[in-house]
């Protein structure tokens, strides 16, 4: 019984793809194989539940505009995968920093899609703990190719764990491929890191803000500003 059924079962599943094949060899047909490629062909099936009149209403409300439809079957085939996180002290995109401090955490990324990545594409925050990040550039990718990519971000003031996801956007709004999780456990500083951190900082010669005005002093009852030492008393003159 059981291998009837998985042979019915197999049958069934045939004919539905040889259905599907014979929808997208109509659609080609009536509009046009030489403009109509077999993926967008499938692509707007897809669109319409595999409804042939419906996929080709679809078609010409767009006006037949190819350019637009092209574009977005391409983007919604845009796929990226991450595959290492390149800070040697992150473990699975976790970080442990003090309230309100800067680090940057990169990623190397590859496009494992079929087309090239438009341009304007970064990565962006999606869900999660909104955290304070940078982008500093796009990240275009053509087919196969990977690349490391880099953000800044600064912890937030509270103590306790937070927990950011990204992924990359077009220009046109569309998040697509593997999420990047930022796990951030912000904790306070030991005393031996504070004291560290306290060392590395170089002394300022200046401990007063630089921007105040230095007036000159010429001393004597001839200049300009008094002496800002008291002249002694009387008993104290004596007593010299």
């Amino acid at each position: 019984m059981d291998a009837l059924e998985n042979s019915l079962i197999s049958k069934m599943s045939q004919m539905t793809t040889d259905d599907r094949e014979n929808l997208i060899r109509k659609f080609t047909e009536i509009i046009s194989p030489q403009i109509i490629p077999h993926d967008l062909a499938s692509f707007y099936l897809d669109l319409a539940n595999w409804n042939l009149s419906t996929a080709l209403s679809v078609f010409y409300d767009q006006n037949g505009d190819l350019v637009h439809m092209e574009e977005a079957f391409r983007q919604s085939c845009l796929s990226s995968t991450i595959k290492e996180c390149t800070n040697g002290e992150a473990i699975s995109g976790s970080f442990t920093y003090r309230p309100n401090a800067t680090f940057f955490c990169g990623w190397r990324v590859v496009n494992d899609g079929r087309f090239r990545w438009p341009e304007g594409t970064r990565l962006a925050f999606v869900d999660g703990d909104p955290i304070d990040y940078e982008v500093w550039k796009d990240t275009v990718l053509d087919p196969d190719q990977s690349e490391n990519i880099d953000i800044r971000i600064t912890c937030p003031i509270e103590m306790g764990d937070f927990k950011a996801r990204f992924q990359f956007v077009t220009p046109q709004n569309i998040f697509f491929g593997e999420s990047i999780w930022v796990i951030i456990r912000v904790r306070p500083l030991t005393e031996a890191e504070a004291a560290m951190e306290v060392s590395a900082q170089p002394m300022d010669p200046y401990p007063y803000p630089h921007n105040l005005a230095v007036l000159p002093y010429n001393e004597g009852p001839s200049g300009n500003h008094p002496s800002p030492v008291q002249d002694p008393t009387h008993d104290e003159a004596m007593m010299e």
